[in-house]
């Protein structure tokens, strides 16, 4: 793979486990490498993903997917449901939930409508991350993923850092940048409102941006997703500092581990 390009992590959930299902049976992710269930810790080789072999890739051997096949099997909420041949087959013996094993075929669905952000493959054990960089540019009310990801680290028994609860009085106007940090286990959170009190003049701006660039405002015309991009970026460049702050403390945190 290119190692010049961000390593990509697509997140998807199982349909059947979310409405009907253990937490645990409910995300699901895909890398170039492998594909599988987050939590039940259950995955396979991702260019098993489509064959019918589970022994050998769709055409008899190991291929790592690309970017174009990578989006091609996630898609989106807005299109059909992708269709995967069931697990199971590969998971003999493991501890598969009903609303996984029992079922002739998986279907995956946007990720977002069980979080829309993908916390769930970067907390915990498997990759240890030591700081997380949240980028918040969702329909819904600020702290909101960020809650909706506390209660999932702890339902899973993951390291999540403490959130003072006093921040969520500033939901309506946030501040452009919050830190919660880690202190062993957990991660360090940088978490950064696309819309805030720095490039919006009151409440009620804030508000009238985030209904104007909603996920479900589509499509996004050029200039639209060119502002959107631009005021991103402009919030990193404000809390460069900050940013930079954070990576230096976490990879002392890391050296300390090792």
């Amino acid at each position: 793979m290119n190692t010049f390009n961000p390593y990509p992590i697509y997140n998807v959930v199982n349909k059947k486990c979310l409405n009907n299902g253990p937490v645990r049976g409910k995300w699901f992710e895909l890398t170039p490498h492998e594909a599988g269930f987050t939590d039940l810790g259950l995955f396979i080789n991702t260019s098993h993903v489509g064959s019918s072999n589970y022994d050998e890739g769709p055409e008899g051997k190991e291929t790592e997917r690309d970017m174009t096949q990578m989006q091609g099997l996630v898609g989106s909420v807005n299109t059909a449901l992708s269709k995967m041949e069931n697990m199971k087959k590969s998971l003999d013996g493991a501890e598969v939930p009903s609303c996984i094993s029992g079922e002739e075929h998986l279907q995956l669905i946007d990720g977002g409508l069980m979080m829309n952000m993908p916390f769930p493959p970067f907390l915990g054990e498997k990759r240890d991350a030591d700081l997380l960089i949240a980028l918040d540019s969702g329909s819904s009310q600020t702290f909101e993923t960020l809650t909706e990801a506390r209660d999932y680290a702890k339902a899973m028994k993951k390291p999540f850092p403490e959130i003072d609860d006093r921040i969520f009085e500033e939901k309506d106007w946030p501040e452009d940048c919050y830190v919660f940090e880690g202190k062993e286990k957990e991660p360090t959170i940088v978490y950064i409102p696309l819309f805030n009190r720095h490039n919006c003049k009151d409440v009620e701006e804030v508000q009238a941006k985030m209904k104007e660039f909603s996920t479900f405002q589509l499509p996004l015309n050029q200039e639209r997703i060119e502002f959107m991009l631009e005021t991103a970026k402009a919030n990193i460049r404000n809390n460069k500092d900050t940013l930079l702050m954070e990576i230096y403390k976490a990879s002392r945190r890391r050296h300390k581990k090792m």
